[in-house]
């Protein structure tokens, strides 16, 4: 057995951790979102009219979670449901005037916070690697 520390699961942790649970914590607080609010919020700032369901599936978050989610944003006025024209049951999301300026305020120190410590060839081989792991668990 491999001690925790050389595991690959437990390096990850730590460098989400690291990167982004550590900071986005008080970040976010202050305007009273998680880091989950924030990245549910920038990916319908990305695609705009995006359902519920293809939400859950971007997220890689349970349905029910995406509804409190959703449920949250909507009631902080940081996006707005509109009915989806071709599935009555379904619920377009866009973001608010509101909620692209939380998005544009905070990407940069979000999403890039780290790049500076990998090269551009190890941040595309990180990247690569990464995705490959995600495609294994969607899959799943």
């Amino acid at each position: 057995m491999h001690r925790i520390e050389e595991t690959l699961a437990f390096k990850l942790l730590l460098a989400r951790h690291a990167l982004i649970d550590k900071r986005s914590q008080l970040e976010f607080a202050v305007m009273g979102l998680t880091r989950g609010n924030f990245v549910t919020l920038a990916i319908i700032a990305q695609y705009p009219g995006i359902t519920q369901s293809e939400l859950s599936l971007k997220n890689l978050k349970d349905k029910n979670v995406i509804g409190h989610l959703v449920d949250k944003l909507e009631q902080k006025s940081l996006i707005r449901r509109s009915k989806c024209q071709t599935d009555r049951r379904s619920y377009q999301l866009f973001v608010t005037d509101k909620g692209q300026a939380v998005v544009d305020g905070n990407w940069e120190s979000f999403f890039n916070h780290g790049r500076t410590v990998l090269t551009s060839e190890e941040e595309k081989t990180l990247s690569h690697l990464l995705e490959k792991l995600l495609q294994e668990e969607v899959s799943l």
